[in-house]
């Protein structure tokens, strides 16, 4: 169930951002879900395709961006793609990596109307 409440906070989100603007409806939103982000994706579109009915993105075109994981090892300094939260750095072995990108779940887009 935690894919429903933050396919809520999405649509409020959105919701609130176009009445900021002074518009009435959504056309579509482009949503970027990074690898890392602990959403379960089928899931998360299944919800939001629930959550949806009777809001501003009741008949938006929703599309979905996938963004793959990146580490950045902090011992060498070198960049690479992570596909989950616990890794060691490929160059060097070494295991304090921080994770840079992939774990964000964001509209990156509305088209308003």
């Amino acid at each position: 169930m935690h894919e429903l409440s933050v396919a809520m906070s999405l649509i409020d989100l959105a919701e609130s951002e176009v009445k900021k603007a002074g518009n009435s409806r959504i056309v579509s939103v482009k949503v970027m879900i990074g690898y890392l982000s602990g959403i379960d994706f089928e899931s998360f579109s299944f919800m939001l395709d629930l959550a949806k009915k009777n809001t501003l993105l009741e008949n938006s075109i929703v599309e979905f961006e996938r963004m793959s994981g990146i580490g950045e090892c902090l011992s060498c300094g070198h960049e690479f793609h992570v596909d989950e939260q616990f890794v060691v750095c490929p160059q060097c072995q070494g295991n304090s990596i921080r994770i840079t990108g992939g774990d964000e779940l964001k509209i990156i887009s509305m088209v308003v109307d």
